[in-house]
C-alpha cells in the first residue's frame, strides 16, 4: 500500500498544475491578479484523492491509474475555468475525449459503446440546451450553453452507456439545486450564468474512480 501515498502525491501535484493551467487560461477574461489560492489547495486535494482512490481500486495498477489521471485532468481544469471565469475550453476537453476513445478502443468492448454513449449524451444535452434557450429567450445568458454539449460528449465517452445517464442527471440536478439556493438566498440573479460544467464534471470525476 506504499504506492497509494505516492499516487496521492502525484495527484496533488497534478491538481495544482490544473489550477495553474486554469488560471493562465482565464487570465484575460478575469482581468485581475486575484487567483483565489484556496482553489489551489482544493484542486490539489481533489487530484490527490482521485489518484489515491484509483490506486486502491486498481490494486496500484500503474496503467489504470495513468488512464484515470489522463481522463481526470481535463475534467478538473474545466471545473476550475468554469469557477474562475464561467469559461469552457474545447482545447482542454478534446484531449480527454480522444484519450477516452483510445482507452475504450483498447478495452474488451471496443470503441463503439463509447462512441454511442458520447453521441447520445451530446444529443440529449443539445435538446436541453435548445429548450433552455427557448425558455430563457429574454435573457442574455441561458442556463445551459453550447459547451455543455461537448462536456456531455466527453463524459459519455469516458464513462460508457451504463454510467453516463446517471452522472449527467446527477450533474443537472446538483446544478439546478445550487442555482435555486443562490436565487433563494439572493446571492445570484435569475439572469446570472450558473456554472453547470462544474457539476457535470464533478459528478463525472466521482464516477470515474468509483
Amino acid at each position: 500500500m506504499l504506492a497509494v501515498p505516492v499516487y496521492a502525491s502525484v495527484g496533488f501535484l497534478l491538481g495544482c498544475a490544473s489550477w495553474v493551467a486554469a488560471v493562465k487560461l482565464t487570465a484575460a477574461a478575469r482581468g485581475e491578479a486575484h487567483k483565489d489560492r484556496a482553489l489551489l489547495l482544493l484542486s490539489g486535494a481533489c487530484g490527490g484523492g482521485v489518484l489515491a482512490v484509483a490506486a486502491i481500486r486498481s490494486g496500484s495498477d500503474a496503467a489504470k491509474v495513468a488512464v484515470v489521471a489522463l481522463l481526470a485532468t481535463p475534467l478538473l481544469i474545466t471545473i476550475l475555468t468554469d469557477i474562475l471565469a464561467r469559461l469552457i475550453f474545447p482545447a482542454v476537453l478534446l484531449p480527454g475525449l480522444l484519450v477516452a476513445l483510445a482507452a475504450a478502443a483498447a478495452g474488451p468492448q471496443g470503441v463503439v459503446p463509447a462512441l454511442i454513449s458520447g453521441g447520445g449524451a451530446a444529443g440529449v444535452t443539445a435538446v436541453l440546451v435548445a429548450a433552455s434557450r427557448w425558455i430563457w429567450s429574454g435573457s442574455e445568458e441561458p442556463p445551459l450553453g453550447s459547451w455543455e454539449i461537448l462536456i456531455a460528449a466527453t463524459i459519455g465517452a469516458m464513462l460508457g452507456p451504463d454510467e453516463t445517464p446517471a452522472v449527467l442527471f446527477a450533474g443537472m440536478v446538483l446544478g439546478a439545486a445550487a442555482a435555486g439556493f443562490l436565487l433563494l438566498t439572493r446571492r445570484a440573479r435569475r439572469e446570472d450564468p450558473i456554472p453547470y460544467g462544474v457539476f457535470l464534471c464533478g459528478s463525472a470525476l466521482v464516477a470515474l474512480v468509483l
